[in-house]
């Protein structure tokens, strides 16, 4: 059993490279928590409601290893604010609550414990939810910078892929679309409030969480069904559109692209499914198989929540 005596350890900060970012502490439920964010350098970026970009890290990450791995350059050039949520962190590093695997399908794929904490850590047992956490982050963001609350997204990877799921369902009134990378859905249903759109991104040769599922996962294919069901398609609906994409790299790698359109607040599903010999942390490469950051941009910005649900949320200075 994990121990709230664990926290926080290993906490984050912003000395590193690159360093200019701003870490904030805050508390959340009695625990201490926290995160950073950047604010766009660009030459033409505007300094007040400024779009939100959130990355949550994998399991047993933190804020700044991953701000380090990812940079700023899609941030700066598009004007987006970058912030890093943190997990809390224990003796093995931060772990999100995305969910506990219990009561999901057999035909999920998931092949872990099916008993309480079955595929999780059994932190909401001891008081630790991260969807308080990402709510009372974006509230506490407010007195730190403008940003656009029509306008906030999620990515995340593995672990904090799962997270963001979770956000997709239970926080949809506060983020407008996001994009898991290598990380699955650990919650046996999605009940939004209304339609986020959801680009998922796997790598076939991922080992770590697997395509098809394993001890820890569900399985990509039964990811993407409970979002179209949540979006009122059914579960296994053929693609609007399909197309295949080489790296840029070197053709072995692909990446097909499956695209729903869905029928609920003109939402969209998009799976990445990438070919090759691609490991699981192959979003941290250097260089790159696919500049998914721009990718994500590109897909985010299309996006925003309506005016009458983010009117009382508004950011004013």
């Amino acid at each position: 059993m994990l121990s709230l005596r664990a926290l926080p350890a290993n906490a984050a900060n912003c000395s590193g490279s690159p360093a200019d970012c701003v870490e904030v502490r805050f508390t959340v439920d009695g625990l201490e928590r926290l995160y950073q964010y950047h604010v766009p350098q660009g030459p033409t970026c505007p300094s007040f409601q400024l779009p939100v970009v959130m990355f949550l890290h994998g399991g047993g990450g933190n804020a700044t290893h991953t701000r380090e791995s990812m940079g700023y350059a899609s941030s700066d050039k598009n004007c987006y604010l970058l912030v890093f949520p943190q997990a809390v962190q224990f003796p093995a590093g931060g772990i999100w609550t995305p969910g506990n695997c219990i009561g999901i399908p057999a035909s999920s794929g998931y092949r872990g414990p099916t008993t309480d904490p079955g595929c999780g850590f059994g932190l909401e047992n001891l008081g630790i939810n991260d969807v308080h956490y990402i709510g009372a982050l974006l509230d506490d963001l407010k007195g730190h910078v403008s940003y656009d609350a029509r306008r906030v997204y999620a990515s995340g990877f593995s672990h904090g892929g799962g997270m963001i799921h979770r956000l997709a369902c239970e926080l949809s009134e506060r983020i407008a679309a996001i994009a898991p990378l290598e990380g699955t859905i650990k919650i046996p249903q999605c009940t939004s409030s209304r339609g986020v759109s959801v680009m998922e991104w796997a790598a076939l040769t991922d080992t770590t969480s697997p395509f098809a599922g394993g001890t820890s996962d569900t399985s990509v294919p039964y990811t993407i069904s409970v979002h179209l069901t949540n979006l009122q398609l059914p579960a296994f609906a053929a693609p609007t559109q399909t197309s295949v994409s080489p790296s840029p790299l070197t053709p072995t790698i692909t990446d097909s692209i499956r695209i729903w359109q869905t029928e609920r607040d003109g939402s969209t599903v998009v799976l990445h499914t990438l070919t090759g010999a691609l490991q699981h942390t192959w979003l941290f490469d250097h260089p790159v198989a696919f500049d998914w950051q721009e990718i994500n941009w590109t897909f985010f910005k299309q996006y925003s929540l309506p005016l009458q649900e983010s009117k009382r949320r508004s950011v004013r200075h």
